[in-house]
């Protein structure tokens, strides 16, 4: 072993049993085992974070620190190496060196290992007139061979460090493994010509079709189920054939709006769990039968609000649907729920903190892009009552709990033939039903 830098312990006057492991232990030391055996050199980072004396007229002069460092065997610790280092001068601000191992020649089958031992006596933490702090940065393996990487795709980037003040963050969009696919199968365009003959391309080619993608798992020999000697006569190529030919298919996306329809899967206390049910309707129905159960069926019943006012919309419009579902002329079966906003994740508003209402829920009307939008006023049906469903933000320039809070919120529409020949009986007693945290 070739060692650059550094002295015996004998030629810097220590005795080896310093290099013992209450020695390691309280002067919180490194350790380091080299495994891979391709390993050259080794670079041992050394720092001085302060070193250096204050003498009594409060100048600042030097001070020494020694460094211990033992490189042995697991498997063998009778044969070690052991380097004493020291270092001198003034430091007031952190320094940092490099040391040197050439380790080609090791015996990596008995376990190489390297130690670092702060050997210096421990300083009065109160005496400000000394310092003496050193450590270990890092431990870092070098390897001269050039290795070859099969199967696998690696991108190397340079950059001109002057142009930046920190690594820039990159982002990549691979197309990456090629696979088998049919001979008349064109995998950019997603056509097939003509008849299939049975045979695939001699060529392979990236395709992001489920089908061919499930017949190389099955067939290919270095990572599919070939490796376990599975042939490939056994994979019904055909059904697949026609797997792949549907998954294709063009979709139509005509008439898709800016709103989608929902589900409603569960309702929590405060909010609820919706999905898109179709591509094209943007209404999902809502039985409320002549029987209506609303306490333990109605969504509204369990939707809460945080103001008065709303509370009391929201009671008054379940206590009208018992009324619309029981008349004797027209009664309604349905209602509808319409998603707003559903391509984002929540649209951001102002609310006021004293009557914890939103300024302004609506988007308006607009006329950029290919389709015209209504504006969210008009996205309503006129044959029952509609609710839209509002996943907001909060925002407000007060400090408030509620501010950064995701909530959802709602927007009842009544059709004007609804607006007769309904009075409401019932006292308006209403608590506020603010359950946020």
């Amino acid at each position: 072993m070739k060692i650059i830098g550094g002295k015996s312990p004998s030629e810097a006057g220590f005795n080896i049993g310093v290099f013992n492991d209450f020695n390691f232990q309280t002067s919180f030391g490194a350790y380091h085992e080299i495994k891979d055996v391709n390993t050259d050199f080794l670079i041992l980072s050394l720092k001085v974070s302060s070193l250096y004396t204050v003498d009594k007229k409060g100048n600042t002069n030097g001070n020494s620190a020694v460094f211990g460092i033992k490189i042995g065997y697991k498997l063998r610790d009778d044969y070690a190496c052991y380097i004493a280092h020291r270092v001198a001068g003034i430091a007031t601000s952190p320094y940092a060196f490099d040391l040197f191992f050439d380790v080609s020649d090791f015996d990596f089958s008995l376990g190489p290992y390297i130690k670092v031992f702060n050997l210096n006596q421990r300083s009065d933490p109160t005496n400000s007139k000394a310092a003496r702090s050193i450590g270990t940065s890092s431990i870092t393996e070098i390897t001269s061979l050039k290795f070859r990487y099969p199967n696998t795709c690696y991108f190397l980037n340079v950059f001109d460090a002057r142009g930046f003040t920190q690594p820039p963050n990159r982002q990549f969009d691979f197309k990456l493994l090629k696979i088998k696919v049919p001979e008349n199968y064109d995998a950019e365009s997603k056509t097939y010509d003509g008849f299939w003959s049975g045979e695939f391309d001699s060529v392979l080619r990236w395709t992001d079709n489920p089908a061919w993608i499930l017949y190389d798992l099955i067939t290919n020999y270095r990572y599919g189920l070939g490796k376990f000697s599975f042939q490939e006569s056994l994979a019904d190529k055909w059904s697949l054939y026609k797997i792949a030919k549907y998954c294709d298919e063009l979709v139509s996306t005509e008439n898709v709006s800016k709103f989608q329809p929902v589900l409603i899967e569960k309702i929590y206390r405060n909010s609820i769990d919706v999905k898109s049910d179709t591509d094209v309707d943007f209404t999902v129905y809502f039985p409320i039968g002549s029987k209506i159960d609303l306490v333990n069926l109605s969504f509204l019943t369990k939707f809460k609000f945080g103001n008065y006012g709303d509370t009391a919309r929201k009671q008054a419009t379940i206590r009208y649907l018992q009324y619309l579902s029981t008349s004797s002329l027209n009664p309604i079966t349905n209602i509808h729920f319409i998603q707003m906003a559903y391509e984002s994740d929540y649209r951001e508003r102002n609310f006021n903190t004293s009557t914890l209402k939103i300024d302004q829920l609506f988007t308006g009307r607009s006329t950029s892009g290919t389709n015209v939008y209504p504006g969210d006023r008009e996205v309503k049906l006129e044959d029952t009552i509609c609710i839209q469903i509002h996943k907001v933000k909060l925002k407000c320039k007060q400090t408030n709990k509620f501010v950064g809070k995701i909530i959802y919120t709602l927007a009842i529409y009544y059709p004007e033939n609804f607006a007769s020949g309904y009075i409401s009986s019932e006292p308006e007693n209403f608590d506020i039903e603010d359950d946020a945290e």
